[in-house]
């Protein structure tokens, strides 16, 4: 796509047209530059632009447009020991004078470069595992700068959205200490309530896998997949049983009258996208709905966002998988995940995943719209916010308190009063 085609559809606010107007202007300038001659433009001036990149677009992606800036950062072209990786994005723009050194506060460019080299690792002319190293070594700069301020509401899901990214790179390096180091970092944010329970079970599955390996030269592969089989059984059975006593709850205490009228508030909120959801999904939505109204919202907040979260898994199940998508049924299992929501979360990070898998969750997006628009960088965070607090409902001993009516009003504030979740559900039927 070409620089100048990012100012259609910007806001109308002359300020705000001026104002892109000038960001591509300094990066078409730039791109010229680079291509005349690239020995004259310094790595200083390349940070600046891919800086620049990030306030034009203000978006997780902002690099998929401007692989022009990362191929042209001597970074790009440099070779690092596995033992200076934990260095050498710092040491790099130390070296480079005239770089303005990149912060905590700027996390989303930290992000979106390590998520640069990570992504074009199967380039060609690249060398995956340098690509890796590439990405580990800026992802572990930006732990370092998150070091104590790892509870500060504006960073506080950085290390746990970002952590078990760096754990599994670590493990396919095999390297084992390193990512030993960072599933005792996950362990504590685990702890701190700040991981969700399913993202530390991939956890506890990498340290069987790296005790396994340190026991034994020759893996026993057969052993590891019993254990991850022993882990996803017990899970499952613990969820029946939840999913047994949240029916029990819901068909006890609301009447016919609070799901109708649910129903009815939840079709004029959707219009059109209502009739196209499937049976289940309006199900779940219309007692989640009617849990979200008093006295009942006061009486059971633990209800609606778990009728939420099956929501969204009954339609995401709908749309992606067979007969209504391309998905066959039994790869939530064999992935080990557990539910849609948590395989685009999956998808998303993209560590784990073979490429015939990825390939194949790619598929199924395209029929509904692609991973652009159902993946968006907004849609995930709001994605992992309600699994979380589905988790802390699935899961209380792990917070050590009950979930109370203050944090049901703050997640319907964020995914239904504001009308993301209608948004989402409109995404998934292209409307």
């Amino acid at each position: 796509m070409d620089l100048g085609d990012i100012l259609k559809g910007v806001a109308e606010d002359p300020e705000d047209q001026r104002r892109n107007k000038q960001l591509v202007d300094d990066l078409c300038t730039l791109k010229d530059r680079l291509a005349k001659d690239l020995a004259n433009v310094s790595d200083g001036e390349i940070v600046g632009g891919i800086r620049k990149q990030f306030d034009l677009m203000l978006s997780s992606d902002f690099l998929d447009e401007a692989s022009w800036l990362m191929d042209s950062l001597s970074f790009t072209r440099s070779d690092i020991r596995h033992d200076e990786i934990s260095i050498a994005w710092e040491m790099f723009q130390k070296n480079q004078g005239s770089i303005s050194e990149l912060r905590l506060d700027e996390y989303p460019i930290l992000e979106g470069i390590a998520h640069w080299y990570f992504d074009h690792r199967h380039d060609q002319d690249r060398e995956e595992n340098t690509m890796v190293v590439r990405s580990l070594a800026v992802y572990e700069y930006l732990v370092q700068q998150l070091r104590g301020h790892e509870a500060v509401p504006e960073f506080e899901d950085i290390l746990a959205g970002d952590g078990i990214s760096i754990l599994y790179l670590y493990c396919g390096l095999e390297l084992y200490e390193r990512a030993k180091f960072y599933g005792q970092l996950l362990d504590m944010e685990y702890r701190a309530g700040r991981l969700a329970s399913e993202e530390y079970e991939l956890v506890q599955q990498a340290f069987a896998t790296i005790r396994h390996k340190e026991i034994t030269e020759r893996a026993d592969r057969d052993q590891i997949y019993r254990l991850q089989w022993d882990t996803i059984v017990d899970r499952d059975q613990k969820l029946q049983e939840f999913e047994r006593k949240l029916g029990e709850i819901t068909a006890r205490v609301s009447s016919q009258a609070d799901i109708d009228g649910a129903r009815e508030r939840i079709s004029k909120k959707l219009g059109s996208t209502w009739q196209r959801l499937h049976a289940e999904t309006k199900k779940h939505l219309a007692v989640a709905d009617a849990f979200s109204q008093e006295p009942l919202s006061r009486q059971h907040p633990d209800i609606p966002p778990c009728y939420f979260f099956k929501a969204l898994n009954a339609e995401l199940h709908a749309c992606l998988f067979k007969p209504g998508g391309t998905l066959e049924a039994g790869v939530l299992s064999r992935l080990k995940v557990y539910s849609p929501v948590a395989l685009l979360i999956e998808f998303d990070r993209n560590t784990t995943l073979e490429k015939a898998d990825t390939s194949d969750i790619q598929e199924a997006l395209d029929t509904v719209g692609g991973k652009g628009r159902v993946c968006s960088r907004i849609n995930i965070e709001q994605l992992k916010h309600l699994r979380d607090h589905r988790n802390r409902i699935e899961h209380p001993e792990q917070r050590r308190k009950v979930y109370s009516e203050e944090q049901l009003h703050e997640l319907l504030r964020t995914i239904w009063t504001n009308d993301w979740l209608v948004s989402f559900l409109r995404r998934l039927h292209q409307l």
